[in-house]
């Protein structure tokens, strides 16, 4: 039994108030319920008093006390009972209520006692769904409304799922999982994707929505009694196109459809047609010849749009393998029979002269001629006869009508311009052998048509090759046709870098490159040449070299009682190539105990140092040293930065302090195709090595 605090006995004003106790202090009581409570009340006055019972608190109007009122004599108790009946409804929210009592009496209003008790409701679960009633029609896409209201007296948190038991429709709610306040309602846009249905009957489609209490905000965990609630909504998809034909009209679009089928089949299968592009590609751009070790011309270019191969034409002599050894015996490029009739005068040529005079009068004669060469080269073409390779017009340069008397020629002239009757690339322009012939490089023609000897010619500073021109010289310089050239190299589609392996032996080469797409081809590039007479020069010195050295070998060796002949070490043996990626190849050999069987005469000798080892790749015909080169200690070596895809070959030989073994056989290695990352991967590498070769070259040419 609990009394209230604010209960006096007595007072000052000597008025005795009543005494009030509860049964309990706290009390829980669910909604829907009815609990009740004793009050007992004792008058300690000395009159007799009549005291009415109130209920104080929010909680007031689910309250009442029975009796209302209780009539008590001096000294007296008397008992009365409260009803505490929380009504079932959201509005009466889960918690704790503080009610209070009032006793006041009726005969002075003044004398009153209080008290109060807790009341603790706790929360109920409870949830509606509502889906559209009847079927939902809809033809390939639509959004469902659901709705959602929380009829408990606590927050809770719902999930929501919708599916196709069918598995035919694409059905996504808008969100996952909602929260509700008590008494809170939601509508939940759910989106629903059906198939594509063109023609033909509508279809019955169904889905299901699933809700689901997650957890009670009030009580914080997830309540079991509730079960999940699930609606079933009907749903009609009707196709786009509502066509009502009959057994006659289905037949003609069926008809119609394979008419339209056997159309496309015949135009891209069974109907003859010319394979390739629709137009010609591009010209190849940054073509560019360079001398690489004194033993191969390497040329690099830009890959061309639509190209599925291409073409390195040789210009003039650097073509010819008879005439360029004639050239080389000379030592100098004959004057041409176009030179000759375009400057009404030949001079006989130096048959002395060195090859950097030779080039720096070629670039004299082709500034000094450049309008004469250009009618020169007009009439040539006029009359030049013409030879098909595939669809490519390569002329040869045939001599041009002199409109002036032309002055007698020497005996030596009419020789050299018998023995010769083409241009050499030398004497061509320096901007466009292919395009204009000039005069020798040992004389200079004037205006008026005369001509002066080599010793009086104005040349012009020689120009270095390749020069870089301008845009403007690059569209006037391309060409569709390529005087007096010969076709050298044929790379296939994808190349950017191709290698010749023999030089001409000329003092200079112009070569020009053209991109096929099946029967089409582009223009000729810009020529591009090398100054071969450096290298021929110290090849000369290197014969002289080796002719000395071989005299003076065959002097000792005669002197000598007995010469040994010179021994080097054995090649390695099992030498084998495997691709460990799409862009890398690992070698493996074993140093050679032994003479090989078969070994060259004399033997080598399996007991000498090895101080290294030599690679080399193959590349179309020729053969180059890969960038870095195993160690003496080394039976194994891996290179990359090779194209994928490929079949790439080498051979290799053992070092000693006498120069080196003999090459080993021919091993190779297919590597394999890469992925879409490897790809881009080894086009990278790719463009990394061409930039290598290219800066090599140019060193080796400056």
């Amino acid at each position: 039994m609990t009394t209230d605090a604010h209960q006096h006995e007595g007072s000052t004003d000597g008025v005795a108030r009543p005494v009030m106790e509860l049964e309990s202090s706290e009390i829980t009581v669910s909604v829907g319920q009815s609990m009740r409570v004793k009050i007992t009340l004792t008058n300690v006055g000395a009159v007799v008093e009549t005291y009415e019972l109130s209920v104080l608190g929010p909680a007031a109007d689910w309250c009442s006390i029975v009796p209302a009122e209780v009539p008590l004599f001096p000294g007296d108790q008397g008992t009365a009972t409260l009803v505490i009946r929380p009504p079932a409804s959201s509005n009466t929210l889960a918690g704790t209520y503080r009610v209070g009592i009032l006793a006041t009496s009726e005969v002075r209003r003044a004398i009153q006692a209080s008290t109060e008790i807790a009341v603790k409701v706790p929360s109920f679960v409870r949830f509606r769904s509502t889906a559209p009633r009847g079927t939902i029609d809809f033809k390939g896409h639509t959004n469902v409304y659901l709705q959602l209201a929380n009829e408990g007296n606590s927050t809770i948190d719902c999930s929501v799922s919708a599916t196709d038991p069918d598995r035919i429709l694409k059905i996504k709610p808008q969100v996952d999982k909602v929260t509700l306040k008590p008494t809170e309602t939601t509508w939940i846009k759910t989106e629903v994707k059906g198939p594509l249905v063109l023609f033909g009957s509508s279809r019955s489609r169904s889905m299901n929505a699933e809700f689901t209490v997650l957890l009670d905000h009030y009580s914080d965990k997830q309540p079991e009694s509730v079960p999940p609630q699930t609606d079933r909504l009907s749903m009609l998809q009707r196709p786009r196109f509502r066509l009502r034909l009959g057994l006659f009209g289905r037949l003609a679009i069926l008809v119609a459809l394979l008419a339209v089928v056997a159309t496309f089949l015949y135009s891209r299968i069974l109907a003859p047609h010319t394979a390739g592009v629709a137009g010609a590609p591009n010209v190849p751009l940054n073509f560019v010849a360079q001398v690489v070790d004194d033993s191969q011309i390497v040329f690099t270019w830009d890959p061309a749009t639509g190209a599925t191969g291409y073409e390195i034409y040789a210009i003039g002599a650097a073509g010819d393998p008879s005439s360029s050894a004639s050239a080389a015996a000379s030592g100098a490029s004959a004057p041409s029979a176009a030179a000759s009739s375009s400057t009404a005068t030949s001079t006989s040529a130096t048959p002395s002269s060195s090859a950097a005079k030779s080039i720096a009068s070629s670039s004299a004669s082709s500034s000094a001629s450049s309008s004469a060469s250009s009618s020169a080269s007009s009439s040539a073409s006029s009359s030049a006869s013409s030879s098909a390779s595939g669809r490519s017009l390569v002329l040869d340069r045939a001599p041009a009508k002199k409109k002036k008397p032309k002055p007698k020629k020497s005996a030596s002239a009419s020789a050299s311009s018998t023995s010769s009757p083409t241009a050499s690339p030398s004497s061509s322009s320096s901007e466009k052998p292919s395009k204009s012939a000039s005069a020798s490089p040992s004389a200079s023609t004037s205006d008026s048509g005369s001509a002066s000897g080599s010793g009086s010619a104005t040349a012009s500073p020689t120009s270095s090759y390749p020069r870089v021109l301008t845009s403007a010289e690059t569209s006037a310089l391309h060409s569709p046709v390529c005087i007096n050239c010969t076709s050298v190299l044929k790379p296939s589609a994808g190349s950017t870098r191709a290698v010749l392996t023999t030089l001409p032996k000329v003092s200079q080469a112009c070569y020009e490159i053209i991109a096929k797409a099946g029967s089409y081809q582009s223009l000729f590039s810009v020529a591009q040449c090398v100054n071969l007479a450096v290298v021929q020069a110290r090849q000369s010195s290197a014969s002289a070299s080796a002719a000395s050295a071989a005299a003076s070998a065959s002097s000792a060796s005669a002197s000598a009682s007995a010469s040994a002949a010179k021994v080097n070490v054995c090649p390695p043996v099992n030498a084998s190539a495997t691709a460990s990626g799409s862009t890398s190849v690992v070698i493996q050999w074993t140093k050679a105990t032994s003479v090989p069987s078969g070994s060259p005469t004399p033997t080598c000798d399996p007991t000498m140092t090895v101080t290294g080892y030599e690679v080399q790749r193959q590349i179309l015909n020729g053969w180059s040293d890969l960038p870095s080169q195993p160690t003496a200690s080394d039976t194994a070596f891996e290179t990359t930065g090779l194209p994928a895809g490929t079949k790439q070959c080498f051979h290799m030989k053992a070092l000693d302090a006498n120069g080196g073994s003999a090459y080993t056989a021919t091993f190779c290695a297919t590597l394999p195709v890469a992925t879409a990352s490897a790809s881009t991967s080894s086009t990278s590498s790719s463009g990394t090595s061409t930039s290598s070769a290219s800066g090599s070259a140019s060193a080796s040419r400056s």
